[in-house]
């Protein structure tokens, strides 16, 4: 009889709690992809966030639409669908989905995860999520590098760089290259969010009359033609070209330079391609200027004639942009310091007592001086305080505008619309130490953030201070 009056307390005492935690302090967000394909598994993360002082035990549903025939989804699971949050606390919970293979793509679709207080059905909240299911087109990017001249007798290459544009893995990409003497086909998997670069190289027969050619790459993701390119290049006639390249470096400085020395008797055809990033384009001169630069690098077509010689010479100066960030760093630190140097920030103990108890107590001076020419604006003075030291309530001088408590102490923060140069503020608050906190005691600098008349915004700290708490001498 004793154990089941102790059973129904206890479950009067759950109820009770239950029935006291607020809805509104719960705060959901969530993470993970927004963009999915036709057919593809997916999942996110939810953040559930307990901001009241009472524990939430939670049921997570979802929308009850996603069963019907008509939903875009195949599935939904929740991992874990109840959660327990303590005051303060946060949980994540796993969404996991599968997009049905006919649904309409470029739209963007709705459903939303339902948390509900356990044991009481009206207090819940709707976390809504937003899912765009992309076409075939907008789901892989394709770059394609393509060479633009090649000898009869030797290789022809091309490279690609495909682009997986959502947060998924693609295991179905389909390349198909084709041309009038060549063709290959590959499948292909991409990460997500990721690049996949892929190398074709084809022997061009020697047979092959001069002449241009076309070459067709066409890309299906999921059975459906994703992007198809053409594009054309030219088999050359055969000719006794000689190819040089002479490198070098200094400071911040290399340079390559290209010799191509014809040696037949009849004019030759020739290309020459530099791969470059987009930093190193920003630097780079070239002599003679590029036929073309696309995202690769730099290109050049020339004819070269019978005995006669074609330098290419391309020079990557880093220089200039080394001077200007030197510079740029020169002036920040002098700006840092012209906004700074008037400023004065200066924290001092006045009185300083214990108790018998083992605790003291003590006041707190901080001494703001505005010696510079400028008007200081928006100006914060943020005090942290440890966790074994407490604000008392009543304030001296300025009664701060906020007081937080926090993972690092309590924060103690004072807004003052502005101070002109010359002027002085003097702020002055008493704290005190838990009981049986002995020894030395260190308070950190206290931070002053502000802005100038420019809008430039400055900051400086004070000086820590350090007291011995516990007994008094005389006791």
């Amino acid at each position: 009889m004793k154990k089941l009056y102790t059973l129904v307390l206890f479950m009067v005492v759950l109820l009770a709690t239950l029935a006291s935690a607020n809805i509104n302090d719960l705060k959901i967000t969530h993470s993970g992809i927004d963009k999915v394909a036709p057919g593809t598994e997916a999942s996110l993360e939810l953040t559930l966030q307990n901001d009241g002082h009472e524990k939430l035990v939670l049921d997570l549903s979802k929308d009850p639409f996603v069963n019907l025939p008509d939903s875009i989804f195949e599935y939904i699971t929740l991992d874990p669908n109840r959660v327990e949050l303590l005051p303060g606390k946060s949980e994540t919970v796993n969404v996991n989905f599968k997009i049905k293979r006919t649904v309409r793509t470029d739209e963007s679709y709705s459903t939303f995860i339902k948390a509900t207080v356990l044991g009481d059905i009206s207090k819940n909240i709707k976390h809504n999520l937003i899912i765009r299911v992309e076409p075939p087109e907008d789901v892989v990017t394709m770059n394609i590098k393509p060479m633009l001249r090649v000898k009869p007798g030797s290789h022809y290459e091309i490279e690609l760089n495909l682009t997986n544009n959502l947060n998924v893995l693609l295991s179905e990409i389909e390349l198909f290259i084709a041309s009038d003497f060549f063709e290959d086909a590959k499948t292909l998997k991409i990460l997500p969010l990721s690049t996949r670069s892929e190398l074709f190289k084809f022997k061009v027969p020697e047979s092959v009359k001069p002449g241009k050619y076309g070459l067709s790459v066409r890309l299906y993701f999921d059975k459906q033609l994703a992007d198809k390119q053409t594009f054309n290049f030219d088999v050359s006639t055969i000719s006794n070209v000689d190819f040089q390249t002479e490198t070098g470096k200094s400071f911040l400085k290399r340079w390559l330079i290209v010799r191509k020395s014809n040696l037949g008797n009849v004019e030759a055809e020739e290309s020459y391609s530099m791969q470059l990033s987009w930093f190193q384009k920003v630097f780079a001169s070239f002599n003679p200027e590029p036929t073309l630069i696309d995202d690769y690098g730099a290109h050049w077509q020339f004819v070269v004639q019978p005995n006669t010689e074609y330098t290419i010479k391309v020079t990557i100066n880093y220089q200039p942009f080394f001077w200007v960030l030197i510079i740029l760093f020169v002036f920040g630190m002098f700006s840092y310091y012209i906004l700074t140097r008037g400023v004065i920030v200066k924290k001092e103990i006045l009185k300083l007592k214990s108790t018998k108890e083992g605790a003291s107590e003590l006041r707190v001076m901080i001494h703001i001086k505005n010696n510079s020419r400028k008007t200081l604006k928006h100006v914060n003075l943020i005090e942290i305080l440890p966790h074994h030291i407490h604000p008392k309530t009543h304030f001296d001088t300025l009664k701060p505008n906020k007081v937080q408590k926090g993972a690092p102490g309590i924060r103690l923060l004072w807004e003052i619309p502005e101070i002109v140069k010359s002027e002085e503020r003097i702020i002055t608050y008493s704290v005190e130490t838990k009981v049986g906190v002995l020894g030395k005691v260190t308070l950190p600098p206290a931070m002053l953030r502000f802005k100038t008349s420019g809008n430039k915004v400055g900051s400086i700290k004070s000086n820590e201070i350090s007291f011995i708490s516990g007994l008094s001498e005389k006791d």
